[in-house]
């Protein structure tokens, strides 16, 4: 903890100062002294009033992971124990990875009450990335002198890639709106293994599949109608080479890939259908075996961030 003279302590220093460049002699001397020790008072007298730092309790809001590329919102659970009013400024040591709209965050708490300050960040980089110190200044009661506070606060939290896109489409499921979006669910006729229905010969059509106990019963060529299958294993590469580094805008080609793959692990899940990920470079940087439902999307950024 330190103690810092503020402005207004500065400028009452400095009026005896003038009054002695002004009335020079004895009369001015005694009164400088007079006026000094007034003030040494004045400023012992702030302090009794001021709040104590042993009332201020601060810990940082649990976190345990943030979105790549997206403003996520941090911050402290803040206690007043004293009677007074408290206004401060509050900062924290982060990662230079880490963009924010402003270094210093300004909260006002009311005596014998708790807060919730929260104040927003961008994380630019993927990984595991440590928050340090809490750092928070307020004034005197007066205004004499303003305390300035480090409390030790490290905590690690890991930057997923963005989830914003597959946030996107599960809100337009929700609300049924995924046809505004151009996506409109249709079944695939085909080769597949799920029967679905039957429909009239068409020349041209492969008589492997001529439904002949129907057509007997009906007395025409009848042709059965499949859809293409569902759980079906899916497997995607993702290059991590050093072609997929540069960045476009602010993300990387890498992170654009990231992103794409965990929205078509999205619509897998939603198919049914297991996925797996090999992550390669000039070597194999992270391998997920073959999962389907949820889990495939937290294997999978557990498996991406580090990359």
């Amino acid at each position: 903890m330190s103690i810092l003279p503020s402005r207004t302590f500065f400028w009452l220093m400095l009026v005896p100062s003038l009054w002695l460049l002004i009335f020079p002699g004895r009369t001015a001397v005694i009164s400088t002294i007079a006026y000094d020790l007034a003030l040494v008072s004045l400023l012992v007298f702030d302090g009794v009033l001021s709040i104590h730092p042993k009332t201020i309790s601060i810990r940082r809001i649990p976190i345990k992971s943030l979105s790549l590329g997206s403003w996520n919102r941090i911050g402290w659970n803040i206690r007043n124990g004293s009677s007074r009013t408290l206004k401060m400024v509050l900062t924290e040591d982060l990662p230079e990875e880490f963009e924010r709209e402003s270094d210093e965050v300004f909260a006002t708490i009311e005596g014998k009450s708790r807060a919730e300050v929260t104040y927003p960040i961008r994380p630019t980089s993927r990984g595991l990335f440590k928050l340090g110190d809490i750092h928070i200044r307020y004034r005197s009661t007066i205004g004499l002198f303003n305390r300035q506070i480090k409390i030790p606060c490290e905590d690690e939290v890991k930057i997923y890639p963005s989830v914003k896109n597959v946030s996107h489409f599960e809100l337009a499921t929700h609300h049924r709106r995924l046809a505004q979006l151009g996506i409109v669910s249709s079944r695939m006729l085909g080769k597949g293994n799920l029967f679905e229905s039957l429909r009239e010969y068409v020349p041209g059509d492969d008589l492997g599949d001529v439904a002949w106990k129907s057509t007997a019963k009906r007395g025409k060529m009848l042709i059965r109608n499949y859809e293409t299958d569902r759980s079906q294993n899916i497997l995607i590469l993702l290059d991590c080479g050093r072609l997929m580094t540069p960045k476009v805008g602010s993300l990387s080609k890498l992170d654009y890939a990231i992103n794409a793959t965990l929205l078509l692990t999205w619509v897998a899940m939603k198919q049914t259908d297991n996925i797996a990920i090999v992550a390669f470079s000039d070597r194999i940087e992270s391998y997920v075996p073959l999962t389907k439902g949820r889990l495939a999307l937290s294997k999978l950024n557990e498996a991406l961030y580090r990359l």
